[in-house]
């Protein structure tokens, strides 16, 4: 069978270099068809490609086993043609056998599919239940204090910084047609260390199937699915002489022939159903068929169960490995702004190996790490000194990235604290809070530590998000100077959004030096990015309220005529703003073209009935709008404003109508009304 699965893998990879050929032609496409974007459907209730893809292959994993892995991974072809090679070279890798490293896929499954919905539903509903409920109940039972107990029946509920705050789930919506398709994937120059890591590096130290054995966790997922499957690879026990062929093909590291002996089938969920074993019996002793699930299949009493193979480490060395690979993971996950959650993946468990193989150096006579010769009676060779070397700097650049990651986190925690408002900061005559500005400093100190050696830290470059919160804190500490050298950097890097550039406008008018002065920053860094358009149509509103009608207008055509780069919110505004200098053909024509983009978009429907409200069109307008609502139908204000459209119309009947609708909305979005105590 190994030549149909490479032909339908090959397959898989043509479909992958069409899907993303289409998307660079065409701009648009259908999302990403990868099982990770379930995340974005479980939290932000996005209905996308990968989500219904995840789906389904859960949904045929219950009924064919787990063949999914085998005959449409991607990665698993890699990690084939990886062990392939390496056969090739004279380099047989040998499976890492662990009883608790295994869970560290588990572990990445439940935190990127199981934890957003148990920390929404169970944790959060438990502590809003414990806080606005249960509590206020007990106060006013035993301790006879309503006035309490409506005070904390009042309180938002929060959940410690440490884990995130949650949001409602906003409902489901289609997110099946994106135009940024690459948003979720890294860069090529992350792409191609992340194949090689979790090909080549997960393959030779892990084995044939490492990274799906220690990292995937879409894995995680399909192998409890698989215990409960009636697809299974059975045996004809009068055809079977024992010969072992079956395992010694096996490249998911199941002990094929044993599990046949020991239970007439295999149950071992690590199996992907390739079908090597089936195609190279030499007596078709097996094959596929619809059996009884594994999980209720007993090994039989009539056989001696076959001996297992001992696990490589004992069970003390077990449990700090696996400590050591979720550190590792925690240090390699956003190195350098750059390591992907699944690169990470691969990445922990590797190191925790390496860590693991130091240690034996150090205390075994004789270690072999697959092909080489480590140490030979109590002696290190030179093969050994070198391994040694290059696995203290695997090691500890995974440990440093664990430390840096801390601080960063330490960081983020301070941060959340500093409560302070643009209206107050932002004002001559600042002058900052004792407690905020000891909460800033507090913050900046972590992000120090955690910031490169240029800053006086010990990690590495800050990405623009982390300047753009330390200029805030240096802000807030009423440092000018150094908020600007931060919002630089950004803007340096990478196109700056309207708040950056205001925050460096204004720190020119804090300083003293006018509104000339702000002009001049906000007209630099449209200059030095083009495609900032919500910054060109902020300094577009500018000009228009200081008399540059002009300057205005033509700022405002630049952005309505690119309607790919601007955002709807720019294109919206530029809209407004040409409507207010009489330029209203210029409106049509740049909203149906921005429509022809993004025809769904709640937004640009919403300008275009103002549009047509401008030139005393209103049926047009109505239309507009209620495309608006469908677009956006939890959104009141698109409501009322159909009704007042409706009722100066004239057509009573029809406001009525939304105006109930749109009290049913609210009512519904209120929160349910306590019962009285009796």
């Amino acid at each position: 069978m190994g030549q149909w699965r490479a032909g339908v893998l090959i397959a898989v990879h043509l479909a992958i270099i069409a899907h993303v050929t289409q998307w660079l032609i065409q701009g648009k496409t259908v999302s990403p068809v990868e099982p990770s974007e379930t995340m974005y459907a479980l939290e932000f209730g996005q209905i996308n490609a990968g989500f219904i893809f995840f789906t389904l292959a859960i949904l045929a994993t219950f009924v064919f086993g787990r063949f999914v892995c085998g005959w449409g991974c991607h990665v698993v072809a890699l990690q084939d043609l990886c062990t392939h090679l390496m056969n090739k070279l004279g380099v047989r890798p040998k499976p890492f056998r662990t009883r608790l490293v295994l869970w560290t896929a588990t572990l990445l499954g439940f935190y990127m599919f199981a934890a957003p919905t148990v920390r929404r539903e169970i944790v959060w509903r438990t502590a809003k239940f414990s806080g606005n409920e249960a509590l206020p109940w007990f106060i006013e039972k035993f301790w006879k204090a309503p006035l309490l107990a409506d005070q904390f029946r009042a309180m938002r509920v929060e959940l410690p910084l440490w884990a995130g705050q949650v949001v409602p789930f906003p409902g489901l919506k289609s997110d099946l047609i994106v135009e940024d398709f690459w948003a979720t994937f890294p860069p090529w120059y992350v792409a191609i260390p992340f194949l090689l890591v979790c090909g080549f590096g997960a393959v030779y130290f892990l084995g044939s199937k490492g990274f799906c054995t220690y990292g995937c966790p879409y894995g995680a997922v399909f192998a409890p699915v698989d215990r409960v499957s009636i697809g299974r690879i059975v045996v004809n026990p009068n055809a079977c002489e024992g010969c072992g062929h079956c395992t010694a093909v096996c490249t998911s590291n199941v002990r094929v022939h044993s599990e046949i002996k020991d239970f007439g089938m295999v149950v071992d969920p690590g199996c992907m159903k390739c079908l090597d074993c089936v195609s190279v019996c030499p007596n078709e002793a097996l094959s596929f068929q619809f059996a009884k699930p594994a999980a209720f299949t007993a090994a039989k009493k009539t056989t001696t169960p076959t001996t297992k193979p001992s696990y490589d480490l004992t069970i003390v060395e077990e449990l700090w490995v696996l400590l050591a690979a979720i550190v590792f993971f925690i240090g390699f996950r956003g190195m350098f702004h750059s390591v992907p959650l699944l690169m990470a993946a691969a990445l922990g468990p590797m190191s925790a190996f390496t860590l693991w193989k130091l240690t034996r150096l150090l205390r075994d006579p004789n270690v072999r790490f697959q092909s080489l010769q480590l140490k030979m009676g109590k002696k290190i060779t030179g093969t050994g000194w070198i391994f040694a070397l290059l696995a203290i700097a695997f090691v500890g650049m995974g440990a440093w990235g664990a430390v840096v990651n801390h601080w960063r986190f330490r960081a983020d925690l301070a941060d959340a604290k500093v409560t302070a408002s643009t209206n107050t900061v932002l004002v001559r005559g600042y002058v900052p809070d004792p407690t905020q500005q000891a909460l800033a400093r507090e913050a900046l100190a972590w992000y120090k530590l955690a910031g490169p050696i240029s800053v006086g830290g010990k990690g590495w470059v800050y990405a623009p998000k982390e300047d753009t919160r330390i200029a805030w804190l240096h802000l807030v500490n009423a440092d000018l100077d150094s908020a600007e050298q931060a919002l630089n950097r950004v803007v340096a890097r990478v196109a700056p959004t309207e708040e950056t550039a205001v925050t460096l406008a204004r720190i020119q008018i804090l300083r003293g030096k006018g509104n000339p002065a702000a002009r001049e920053v906000m007209q630099r860094l449209v200059t030095q990015w083009p495609e900032a358009h919500d910054v060109r149509i902020a300094l577009a509103e500018g000009d228009l309220r200081a008399g540059r009608a002009e300057d205005a207008k033509s700022a405002a055509l630049i952005v309505l005529s690119d309607p790919k780069e601007a955002s709807e919110r720019a294109i919206a505004r530029a809209a407004e703003l040409l409507l207010q200098v009489g330029e209203r053909d210029s409106v049509k024509v740049g909203l149906d073209k921005s429509l022809d983009h993004r025809p769904k978009s709640s937004l640009l429907r919403t300008a275009l009935s103002t549009y047509y409200l401008f030139i005393e069109q209103p049926e047009p307008a109505i239309r507009e709008l209620r495309l608006a609502i469908e677009a956006n139908p939890k959104d009141p204000g698109l409501r009322a404003r159909l009704i007042e459209i409706l009722r100066q119309m004239g057509n009573a009947a029809e406001a009525a109508k939304e105006d109930a609708a749109l009290r049913e909305m609210l009512q519904s979005s209120q929160p349910a009304a306590r019962p009285k105590p009796r």
